[in-house]
């Protein structure tokens, strides 16, 4: 999805929105402020996990703003430590710690982001009784990912978002 700009076959992201709109706040210059030669602050976390012998096991990445890394460390998890395959590890439900990026909105969710329309959502009176605040968020996640076994090229991707990741 991106920037939703094409250029010669060629999809733009949108990483100008990661940087801050205001360049000064209370009277200090913002660090991820807009500059000339400056790169802004992101989640981009393209990854790859390696097998015990060196061997290339896994790729994937995803969209989804400051979800992106609790999106990637999930699905790793599920396949390195529960033995999933990355398709199972994917359509696990999202629940992470944190603040949702949401320039549409005003508010910014914050805190236990539960992913909506999931059993996770079971657990939110459970979460709330242990003190988190919670928010139930819809997914942003649209991660991808190769898994490669015995040779063998497997593609996983978020069904729950427009989003296709192929193998062999």
């Amino acid at each position: 999805m991106g920037s939703g700009v094409m250029v010669d076959g060629l999809l733009m992201n949108a990483q100008m929105a990661n940087f801050s709109y205001t360049p000064v706040r209370n009277g200090k210059k913002v660090p991820n402020a807009i500059e000339a030669g400056k790169r802004p602050r992101s989640a981009i976390t393209p990854t790859m996990v390696m097998g015990p012998e060196g061997e290339l096991k896994l790729v994937l990445g995803s969209p989804g703003s400051s979800q992106i890394p609790g999106y990637v460390l999930k699905t790793i998890v599920g396949v390195v430590d529960w033995n999933l395959s990355a398709q199972e590890a994917i359509d696990l439900p999202n629940i992470q710690y944190g603040i949702k990026i949401d320039r549409t909105k005003s508010k910014n969710p914050k805190g236990l982001l539960v992913e909506k329309r999931t059993y996770a959502e079971l657990l939110v009176p459970y979460f709330m009784k242990m003190g988190y605040p919670v928010e139930v968020i819809p997914v942003v996640s649209g991660i991808n990912a190769i898994e490669i076994e015995d040779g063998k090229l497997k593609g996983a991707s978020d069904r729950r978002r427009a989003s296709t990741s192929m193998g062999e």
